[in-house]
């Protein structure tokens, strides 16, 4: 995926990571990054790239129950066509999301549901991934006729379905 640089693995040995930089992550965070008008594409990524390093390493019960639908709710007001670095970055946030919670919902019993998508469902986030899944395959379909699998039509589908 252009501009997205590979998801580092948590390191238990360095000091720098500490309970602060392993809280959940918020909405303010999203604002944060889009609001600050000095930030170049490329830092907007890195900063994104930071939020995916943090919710592979938190713990997952605390993601699991502290992520709220405020946060959905900033990537889809950010998340526009899924086209420039930062947009990008922000499905594979949400593509990181999708697999944390993918696991937990199998763990489930079928009374319960995964709060993660629950979540992700209230801020219109599927809906938006569902759209962005639709354009794709739209606007490849009308290139030349046939239907290419893009990295990008993939991952949306693992997110949507």
């Amino acid at each position: 995926m252009q501009g997205v640089v590979p998801i580092a693995e948590e390191d238990n040995n360095n000091p720098l990571q500490t309970q602060q930089e392993l809280k959940v992550p918020s909405a303010d965070e999203v604002e944060e990054i889009f609001s600050i008008k000095q930030l170049t594409q490329q830092e907007q990524i890195e900063s994104i790239n930071q939020l995916c390093i943090r919710v592979q390493n938190i713990d997952k019960q605390e993601l699991f129950f502290g992520i709220q639908v405020s946060f959905f709710t900033s990537i889809v007001q950010y998340i526009g066509c899924g086209q420039t670095g930062p947009e990008l970055a922000l499905l594979e946030l949400v593509d990181i999301l999708t697999d944390i919670g993918t696991p937990m919902n199998l763990n489930q019993n079928a009374y319960e549901t995964n709060r993660l998508y629950n979540e992700m469902h209230y801020s219109g986030l599927i809906d938006k991934i569902h759209e962005l899944l639709f354009q794709e395959i739209t606007q490849e379909q009308e290139k030349d006729g046939q239907l290419p699998i893009s990295e990008k039509i993939i991952k949306l589908s693992r997110i949507y379905f």
